[in-house]
């Protein structure tokens, strides 16, 4: 059995289709003859992180189902905020940690990850300790490929990875072409299993660093932007937002988007940054003329902010298992991605950090839906065609991709199996089955 999510055209074969473990699941979508025995990738260290998909009784979740599992998973996707070395597999980091000389009780105290924080700042400093790790040219190639076949697994379709290049164990150039030649080794390894995967690179800025460095990384980006077949497409200023407002990077930015790079900001992840506060710092990213900003929680304290981002169309990149750990909401029931929808703003979910934050899209679907944040199908369309809408690329790739995803969406809607999930459990349109019928 051969199933291409890309082309879904027989019913029998989906409903056919073992969702029992997660290796049977990525076998299923890179299109495996024998999903119950053969390894995905037998050579290959890949690790996938356990999640709890509230299968257990708790009588203040929404329970997720099997067949709900099985919609959001089947779910095309983006994933358009993922820093590099905090999504990439945990076993791969021991396995770098061991290579180094590193006994095991050093090794599980430098990767074991606590499921809540304090802060952002004490997300930052477990971000540091595991992250460290990926430092060398190699350790990125291979941290690249691991994080796109991760990705896949879980039919993530397009994903932006952004890094920071100083201070690492190789040159700004040498970081970039590693991260190059690991895209492309997964893309290509993807292909001939079935599955059409595009990745591309944005170059990070440290906002902690001076505004040379950040200047620096904006240089270097543009700098491979414009070479032929290069995968950098944008720009972003991230770290610790408490410590120093963005605009201490004006130059970097504007120098970045001069040079026609396309820009995303972290704002509004933390209430203040530096005198301003969080929606203030969103503000700031709007004056910088951002693209994207990541998290934008705090736009939400000042209305204007939020009809500015909403009416600008800059979209938001959420990230809401993350602001539940860093304290930037109290929980997943108090954030504000539903409100953002509500009121027109393009807002689409990333993972921040597939491993620090010991998630992936699909698991931020389910927490949304089992703490009663999303429930509307329509709602669910919305924010994986924002994502779409948001990616960095050309218009013409840009509408290709969206027509993909329509594509995709309108299959999954003409599932008897996918159908049914929606009717269930989430709110459907009136005119589903009319649509399906026509």
């Amino acid at each position: 059995m051969r199933i291409n999510f890309f082309q879904i055209r027989h019913v029998k074969d989906i409903q056919d289709i073992s969702f029992k473990t997660k290796k049977s699941l990525a076998l299923s979508f890179l299109g495996s003859d024998d999903i119950s025995t053969k390894p995905l990738y037998p050579n290959n260290v890949i690790d996938t992180v356990s999640f709890n998909y509230k299968h257990k009784n708790d009588a203040n979740l929404k329970p997720i189902t099997k067949e709900l599992h099985d919609l959001f998973v089947a779910l095309p996707k983006t994933e358009l905020h993922l820093h590099l070395s905090g999504s990439t597999p945990m076993e791969y980091i021991k396995e770098i940690l061991r290579s180094e000389g590193k006994s095991e009780s050093e090794i599980n105290e430098i990767t074991t990850i606590k499921d809540s924080f304090n802060s952002l700042k004490d997300y930052r400093e477990t971000y540091a300790r595991v992250a460290w790790a990926i430092k060398t040219p190699k350790h990125f190639e291979d941290a690249a490929y691991h994080t796109c076949i991760e990705a896949a697994k879980e039919n993530v379709r397009y994903l932006e990875l952004r890094t920071s290049l100083l201070h690492k164990q190789g040159k700004p150039d040498e970081i970039l072409q590693s991260i190059t030649n690991g895209i492309n080794r997964a893309r290509q390894e993807l292909k001939a299993n079935g599955f059409k995967q595009s990745s591309k690179i944005i170059v990070l800025a440290q906002r902690t660093g001076t505004p040379q460095e950040s200047l620096q990384h904006a240089m270097i980006a543009a700098e491979w932007a414009k070479k032929p077949d290069s995968l950098v497409v944008g720009f972003d200023v991230a770290g610790n937002e408490e410590d120093r407002p963005i605009y201490i990077h004006k130059e970097a930015i504007e120098y970045a988007k001069k040079q026609g790079l396309k820009v995303t900001l972290h704002a509004g992840e933390t209430s203040t940054s530096g005198p301003l506060k969080g929606s203030e710092s969103v503000n700031a990213a709007i004056c910088l003329n951002a693209d994207r900003i990541g998290h934008a929680v705090f736009m939400l304290d000042d209305p204007a902010v939020l009809k500015a981002v909403a009416e600008k169309q800059i979209a938001v990149e959420s990230a809401p298992k993350s602001n539940v750990q860093t304290g930037a909401v109290k929980s997943f029931e108090d954030h504000p991605i539903k409100k953002m929808l509500d009121a027109g703003v393009k807002v689409s979910l990333s993972t921040d950090n597939r491993t620090i934050s010991k998630t992936n899209i699909t698991n931020e679907l389910e927490e949304l839906y089992s703490h009663n944040v999303i429930n509307d199908w329509e709602d669910i369309k919305t924010l994986i065609m924002n994502g779409v809408k948001s990616v960095f690329l050309s218009p013409v790739e840009k509408k290709h991709l969206e027509e993909k995803f329509e594509e995709s969406l309108g299959v999954i809607e003409s599932t008897p199996i996918f159908r049914k999930a929606i009717n269930n459990y989430l709110t459907p349109p009136n005119d589903l089955d009319k649509k399906i019928a026509a």
